[in-house]
């Protein structure tokens, strides 16, 4: 159990945290009125996730020297507690941070108890998966934490947020496979910004690059595979690379059961055609 704060973060870790209703005092920044479409399809999720009883074993947490990372919005104002859905997502936050820490974990039931440790240190809110990149954050009200029921909302419409940009990201890849640098940018923004905790998402990345070539951005996801686990070791055997991708049927294979992974892993389900359902030809 953590029992420190950091309250007063490096540098770098000056974000713009947008207050959420109740999060207290603050500033907006103007948007455009979101598209009730969205709003109702993530709203449609979450509920979803809610009844679904889905509820996380364990929340993550960037610790440094033994103590918290939190952030400051700004001077004066008390700090927002990070908190990560995945530990690959801490363990981004401190890679595009540059911040020499560890990724640390607690049991989800153990926040109520523990909001009380980050309010007596200062704390007012807590923000959950920040974006290193977007540095645009979500602060919600530490009260929030207090209360599970609170917090599994809290949690359930982040995910089902996560979900619905995933799903809008994938889609654009698939439409723009032909076009390299597109269908990569795709997959690169679920990378950086949305969910960096799916294999086959980087994966693809190291085929996309491969294919463009770009042996740096290729070498960086063959990297990235290694944190989850000896299954997606040996990205170049199990591709089988070394020949043409037109050529090889490991290529197609390993694509097709990318694709398919990446799709679940963003809320989208892809299907045969029902020609291939019923086993019919044209």
């Amino acid at each position: 159990m953590l029992q420190r704060l950091n309250l007063v973060p490096p540098e770098a870790e000056r974000p713009s945290v947008t207050p959420a209703p109740g999060a207290g005092p603050g500033v907006s920044p103007d948007f455009p009125p979101p598209n009730p479409e969205a709003l109702k399809e993530i709203e449609r999720r979450k509920d979803l996730i809610v009844k679904s009883g889905q509820v996380p074993e364990w929340i993550f947490f960037c610790g440094v020297a033994g103590k918290l990372l939190t952030l400051r919005p700004g001077e004066g104002k008390k700090p927002s507690v990070l908190l990560f859905m995945t530990p690959y997502a801490a363990q981004d936050y401190l890679r595009a941070t540059k911040v020499a820490g560890q990724v640390m974990q607690m049991k989800f039931d153990s926040l109520p108890g523990f909001a009380q440790t980050c309010a007596a240190a200062g704390a007012d809110s807590f923000v959950l998966n920040f974006c290193p990149r977007c540095r645009v954050g979500n602060a919600i009200a530490l009260q929030a934490m207090r209360e599970k029921d609170k917090l599994v909302l809290v949690w359930a419409t982040r995910r089902a947020i996560q979900l619905y940009q995933a799903g809008n990201k994938f889609l654009e890849f698939v439409r723009c496979q032909k076009d390299f640098p597109r269908a990569r940018a795709a997959l690169e923004m679920i990378r950086d910004h949305l969910d960096c905790g799916i294999p086959y998402l980087h994966e693809l990345i190291a085929a996309f690059a491969h294919l463009a070539p770009d042996e740096a951005v290729k070498a960086e996801a063959i990297e990235r595979l290694k944190e989850f686990g000896p299954q997606f070791a040996d990205w170049e055997s199990r591709w089988n690379v070394a020949s043409s991708p037109a050529e090889s049927s490991s290529f197609s294979k390993s694509l097709a059961i990318a694709m398919l992974g990446l799709g679940q892993n963003c809320g989208i389900e892809l299907k045969p055609p029902p020609n291939q359902v019923d086993g019919k030809g044209p």
